[in-house]
């Protein structure tokens, strides 16, 4: 399977982030995974991690795929996806005593 990026659109609510995935099989599906602008602004996160959160979000989704469970076309990253994003790869500094 390969997952594509093909880009991002903005609107006045969300950026959306653009994917095309094609399997083994030839077959070919286009994902739009958004973010609210109100989300990214409350949780202070960078813009430039937006494309690998989405695009780790997409592939776990995937990766739980089965024949009778198809993933959505769209999706939205949650509050607590992109807190968890931040923990991950932004740890607190402990202060030094």
């Amino acid at each position: 399977m390969t997952i594509q990026y093909l880009g991002c659109q903005q609107n006045l609510i969300a950026r959306i982030y653009l994917f095309r995935v094609v399997n083994t099989a030839l077959q070919e599906r286009e994902f739009k995974v958004s973010v609210k602008t109100l989300l990214l602004v409350e949780n202070k996160f960078k813009l430039q991690d937006l494309p690998d959160l989405c695009f780790s979000r997409l592939k776990r989704e995937l990766s739980f795929e089965t024949g009778d469970q198809a993933v959505p076309l769209q999706m939205s990253v949650s509050d607590s996806e992109l807190k968890k994003y931040i923990e991950d790869h932004y740890p607190q500094k402990r202060k030094s005593s």
